[in-house]
């Protein structure tokens, strides 16, 4: 029940915090068993956390001891915290096939969780290195199997998911219309031998007879022009003869 899986993360979380309150003047065997209480009791939240639904929470207790575990595998083969370890019975294969595939497998869990599949295989295909080839886990290795085929699903199902989406992108730029362009007048093919081009006669052209009246227009024009020149030639040769005979 979520309700008990609830109250063993509580437990497990007081207990890391009482540990939590020991002095730092301890002996290699005290450290040694503190650093096995504190691997045990973060794997377990984590444990529980993911069973809960509870992912970021579960990939923090996990990061959590798999820091604790990295920093004991430093410690191999010479540190006093580590001798202490072996006097007490833990092993590299302990350490590593069981404190730190457990921390890989509660991540590589939680992140498929939370629908991140690359990040999933990258942690359950490491937790499964490490107890690949040890018949006495062949259970463990089927489960991380199980899991990593999961995860290598839902990475193709986020892969096609993005790759749809970016045609429906690109189908869509495809029907927006483009920005019109006026289309520029090509240019006019010079005429080499400056010559006029023909063109064709429209409705508003002078017929010939319309040439012809407009011409009798001009002559008549100039005609009237000389006469009237002449009167006033006239009137003044008069205007001088009258003035010479008063005088």
């Amino acid at each position: 029940k979520k309700s008990e899986i609830a109250a063993a993360r509580d437990g497990y979380l007081k207990s890391l915090n009482i540990l939590k309150m020991l002095s730092s003047d301890l002996t290699p065997e005290q450290r040694a068993r503190v650093i096995e209480q504190n691997i045990l009791c973060h794997n377990n939240m984590a444990i529980c956390s993911n069973r809960l639904e509870k992912f970021v929470d579960s990939i923090e207790s996990a990061k959590s001891a798999l820091l604790i575990v990295t920093a004991l595998e430093s410690a191999v083969p010479n540190g006093e915290v580590w001798a202490a370890c072996q006097a007490q019975g833990i092993t590299l294969d302990k350490v590593r096939k069981d404190w730190k595939k457990k921390s890989l497998f509660a991540l590589g869990k939680a992140e498929l969780g939370r629908h991140n599949p690359t990040e999933a295989e990258e942690y359950l295909e490491a937790a499964l290195q490490l107890i690949k080839d040890d018949q006495l886990l062949a259970a463990g290795v089927k489960e991380l199997k199980v899991l990593l085929s999961k995860a290598k699903q839902q990475k193709a199902i986020e892969a096609k998911r993005e790759m749809s989406t970016w045609a429906k992108a690109f189908r869509k730029n495809e029907m927006e219309p483009e920005d019109d362009v006026t289309p520029q007048p090509s240019p006019t093919r010079p005429n080499k031998d400056n010559k006029k081009l023909d063109t064709l006669p429209s409705d508003k052209s002078p017929t010939p007879t319309n040439v012809v009246s407009t011409t009798n227009h001009w002559k008549w024009s100039s005609t009237s022009i000389w006469l009237g020149l002449g009167l006033v030639a006239a009137t003044s040769v008069s205007l001088f003869l009258l003035r010479k005979r008063f005088k």
